[in-house]
């Protein structure tokens, strides 16, 4: 483990150009670790609502791992907008750094999509995922989840719709750029991008529009991403106290907001308040968090903590990881269900074999997919310019 931590570290993450930030590996790793429960969790429902403590209060946990794809989007949006500030729309840079970004996001992207297609047409040729794989070469399936089918990437044997995330990444690249030349400053078509998000949302909940569509729809969630882009051009705080305040803040926040909507007696998707202005205020939190991150000096014991190396490792390979987590874990959620017949045995075993094929499959993306394609970058960290 300690080698392929130091394997992981020695190569570079994207190709930003940006230079390496302290803590923002360790989030990602929070994120991904958080969402793969919540997926895992997802399909052991019935089994788990019975279970005693402490295997309820873990549930509960669990449960809310949904709002690590909150986590990525804020920190996408903050790095992406750092990058965009370099390379305006209008000038040739950018053209560059959407090349950039392709050569680096699709290829693991691409070979995931090509495996999966192999498997289907030998395990399951009529496979409804399959039919609409259409979407995932098209970036398009958090639309077709959104307005079609909910469960269109889902059946017994294959699930990606975790893709979804990766669609509204590509809708950011393309809008975010268009939306600072339009509006001028990054900091004013954010914060219009902030209203128009709520502003969607609003209106489909009173509409009547599925929960799906105001959860996964482009323009409904661009808020996060919108948040990120804040952070990006924010000033730093010459007091350390006051920053530490505002990550101590915005981590309370939103310790407060996922634990009511965690005693609600009804899905997150459906909270009314939720489907509003929720996830705009979860996303505030975590950018309030991602400021601190940013911001904070490596000595700080939050950073140490994120800096811990098999953490970082953790974070680094995220992307790849995501891509691998659930793919493939209905055919193990069949398999085990099939052969153990004890109430709790299926889910302790999908659960382990799913980690380690996930760990497996991820790491040989990363590191022979994702870093063949990374382009250089500095390795220095950014000094926190914060004062004791």
């Amino acid at each position: 483990m300690q080698h392929l931590g130091r394997a992981m570290d020695a190569g570079v993450r994207n190709g930003s150009s940006l230079s390496y930030i302290r803590g923002l590996d360790g989030l990602r790793a929070i994120s991904v670790v958080w969402v793969i429960a919540f997926h895992y969790l997802s399909y052991f429902h019935n089994e788990l609502a019975s279970a005693s403590s402490p295997w309820s209060t873990v549930r509960d946990a669990l449960s809310l791992g949904w709002v690590g794809v909150d986590i990525f989007l804020v920190i996408s949006g903050f790095l992406i907008t750092k990058i965009i500030l370099k390379n305006p729309a209008q000038s040739p840079g950018y053209s560059h750094f959407l090349r950039r970004r392709a050569w680096r996001l699709l290829p693991a992207y691409v070979l995931l999509l090509v495996i999966f297609t192999a498997a289907a047409c030998l395990v399951d040729p009529t496979s409804k995922v399959l039919h609409n794989s259409w979407s995932l070469w098209t970036l398009t399936s958090n639309v077709l989840l959104s307005f079609g089918d909910r469960s269109a990437l889902m059946d017994n044997h294959f699930a990606m719709y975790h893709l979804w995330s990766v669609a509204i990444e590509w809708h950011f690249y393309a809008f975010m750029p268009l939306a600072i030349r339009a509006f001028r400053t990054p900091q004013k078509a954010a914060f219009l991008l902030v209203v128009a998000a709520i502003g969607c949302r609003t209106a489909f909940h009173f509409l009547g529009v599925t929960d799906n569509a105001i959860y996964a729809f482009s323009l409904c969630r661009i808020d996060a991403f919108s948040m990120g882009a804040i952070v990006a051009v924010a000033k730093p705080m010459t007091s350390s106290l006051r920053l530490k305040s505002l990550g101590a803040a915005g981590a309370a926040c939103f310790v407060l907001l996922v634990s009511t909507i965690a005693t609600a007696n009804e899905p997150f998707k459906t909270i009314p308040w939720v489907q509003t202005v929720g996830y705009t205020l979860i996303d505030a939190s975590v950018a309030l968090v991602v400021y601190f991150v940013v911001h904070a000096k490596a000595s700080t014991y939050p950073i140490r903590v994120l800096e811990f190396s098999p953490i970082r490792s953790i974070g680094r390979a995220s992307y790849s990881l995501y891509l691998w987590h659930i793919p493939f874990f209905p055919m193990v959620v069949l398999l085990t269900r099939s052969t153990f017949h004890e109430p709790m045995a299926p889910f302790y075993f999908s659960v382990l074999i799913g980690l380690g094929l996930t760990a497996i499959a991820g790491t040989i993306s990363y590191l022979f997919v994702e870093r063949v394609f990374m382009a250089p970058r500095p390795q220095q960290a950014v000094v926190a310019p914060v004062s004791g």
